[in-house]
């Protein structure tokens, strides 16, 4: 991933491939997009396998007329900044290829609501008429401009562009979108009428079904039923947790990493962090001076992952002999009030051992964090 690109919005964007691809809408092609926060530019995930998508694989591009496609950046990365620059409320895009959409591509017929949750997708999703891959800009201005204000777009013989005021809404819609095409094609083999919803229950059903906290009540549906897909059937190259050795830490001592980050739960587990300098000899042979070091080690780590100690869950203490439980209740007292800000703190065990590692080492801090933010400033009391 770029150098200064939101981390939490390519973990959206990653999180949305392995959705689109969980419910069969993708294959080894497909690409999920967001406008960055300044808007000049937006993330994009990168050519490789929807399933194997990591956070390592997202590009990001300057909204422009004439992008230039870097290597790893999908080849149709023109439809996303023809979009963006054409749509300003447009805030991600969502390319896929499910099979009832494309029927509807083939027969260049536009496919309108049947139920509530094809009205997310608007009253008309209509079929851009050219088959070919979209590779240059003017091809890009193109679908843009028959995408108009709409909400998605059938291109024919080559998927659907689905849009959003977020990831999750752009990936909801493509999901619903297919539904309402799969439910149509159904209805069709009876040889009766189908009958479409009316512009009054599209009206209803999008301010029902397509408010924010519906699609989120979505998304979280298909990201949790996404994770237990994966749990169960892991794809070649998708890590389920992700390893991290930051280069502002020292190196491990040993066959481990710094950080683990589960991304389904978005829990953060941090080795246990020592008094350790760049060389890897012992910093101080004060507890106040090896409980500095200790915790800013575990600050490092948790910037590595766009976090602060705000965010952390629970920490495990070890300490060599119960001589130092007095010198580290000093040391701890005097430091967090200038880590985390007024009390309460987070829940803490405190272990007496015969020994660490490093045979002068006094202390050593394991933590647990969580992305979910912190409420009220700081960490509560369970």
């Amino acid at each position: 991933m770029p150098e200064g690109a939101p981390t939490d919005l390519a973990r959206e964007i990653v999180a949305g491939c392995h959705v689109l691809q969980g419910e069969g809408l993708v294959g080894a092609y497909g690409h999920v997009s967001a406008r960055s926060p300044g808007g000049g530019e937006f993330l994009i995930s990168g050519r490789r396998s929807m399933a194997a998508m990591t956070i390592d694989d997202v590009r990001i591009i300057t909204i422009d007329d004439d992008p230039p496609i870097a290597p790893g950046v999908p080849l149709e990365a023109y439809i996303h900044s023809a979009i963006y620059a054409m749509r300003p409320d447009v805030m991600a895009v969502a390319r896929s290829h499910g099979d009832a959409c494309s029927v509807f591509g083939i027969l260049d017929k536009p496919v309108r609501p049947v139920h509530d949750f094809g009205a997310t997708a608007g009253a008309h999703v209509g079929v851009l008429s050219s088959a070919e891959l979209v590779t240059s800009a003017s091809k890009g201005k193109a679908v843009a401009k028959a995408l108009g204000d709409d909400a998605a777009l059938i291109l024919r013989g080559n998927g659907v562009v689905v849009t959003g005021a977020s990831v999750a809404e752009a990936c909801v819609r493509s999901i619903y979108l297919e539904e309402s095409a799969r439910l149509q094609a159904l209805a069709w083999n009876s040889g009766r009428e189908l009958i479409y919803l009316g512009s009054d229950e599209i009206h209803l059903a999008r301010r029902d079904v397509g408010s924010a906290g519906q699609v989120d009540r979505s998304w979280q549906h298909f990201r949790r039923l996404h994770d237990h897909q994966q749990r169960h059937q892991p794809h070649e190259g998708h890590v389920m947790v992700q390893y991290q050795n930051p280069t502002s830490l020292p190196a491990p001592l040993g066959l481990y990493s710094h950080i683990a980050e589960d991304p389904a739960t978005g829990l953060v587990c941090i080795a246990g962090q020592l008094p350790v300098g760049s060389t890897g000899a012992t910093v101080g042979t004060e507890m106040s001076e090896q409980l500095a070091v200790v915790f800013e080690h575990v600050g490092g780590a948790l910037q590595a992952v766009g976090l602060t100690y705000e965010h952390i869950l629970q920490m495990t203490t070890y300490l060599t002999a119960r001589s130092s439980i007095e010198p580290f209740f000093a040391a701890r007292a005097a430091l967090f009030p200038k880590l985390f800000g007024a009390a309460p703190y987070p829940p803490n065990t405190l272990a007496i051992i015969d020994g660490l590692v490093l045979p002068d080492a006094l202390v050593e801090v394991q933590v647990m964090a969580t992305r979910a933010s912190a409420a009220g400033g700081s960490v509560q009391e369970a």
